[in-house]
């Protein structure tokens, strides 16, 4: 579970850091897949990373910025869009972990944004907003299977840890399944 919650964390932190920054040479002709794919390959990067290892995240978010420059933004992205992309970009790739954990930290138990601080121009905040919508007008789809995929990876990570703690433990389990055999037949 802390891996899904350091996940979604990082998740924030993508789409917060879409607010300022610089600029990018990243292409302006990938097709919407390639683009959808490099956006959701944050999933992916940061599925085996070790939720308390800062540094780790933080590479994981620089290697997830170093595939959105190489792949861009499609053609028909907005002005908007793309500049909120760039900025982005900019600011993953030079992402460290203090910044992880700050965000880490920021965000605590809530689903607050971590970066809600931010002070950014009313342009920024339009840039931001237009990469946003984008996305999730584009990459729908993806999104919704790399988050699919993150909620199963997480539940079989969550039945591993059980397995193993009553492997681990003293618990007699041929007695639970004669307990669980009784209360079924009491129904």
């Amino acid at each position: 579970m802390k891996r899904l919650a350091a996940a979604a964390v990082l998740a924030v932190t993508a789409t917060a850091l879409t607010a300022c920054g610089g600029g990018s040479s990243a292409p302006a002709d990938a097709k919407e897949s390639d683009f959808c794919n490099a956006y959701v390959a944050l999933f992916d990067k940061t599925s085996d990373v070790d939720p308390d290892d800062y540094d780790a995240q933080a590479k994981a978010m620089q290697e997830w910025g170093d595939g959105l420059a190489e792949v861009g933004t499609p053609e028909g992205i907005s002005d908007d869009a793309r500049k909120g992309f760039e900025k982005a970009v900019d600011l993953i790739q030079d992402i460290d972990a203090k910044d992880i954990e700050k965000a880490t930290e920021d965000a605590g138990d809530s689903a607050a944004d971590p970066f809600s601080s931010l002070e950014m121009s009313e342009e920024e905040e339009k840039q931001s907003e237009e990469l946003g919508t984008y996305v999730q007008e584009t990459c729908a789809t993806q999104i919704e299977e790399a988050m699919t995929k993150l909620m199963q990876d997480a539940a079989e990570g969550m039945g591993d840890e059980m397995d193993k703690a009553l492997e681990d433990s003293d618990v007699d389990l041929s007695e639970l399944e004669k307990q669980l055999e009784e209360l079924e037949g009491q129904e």
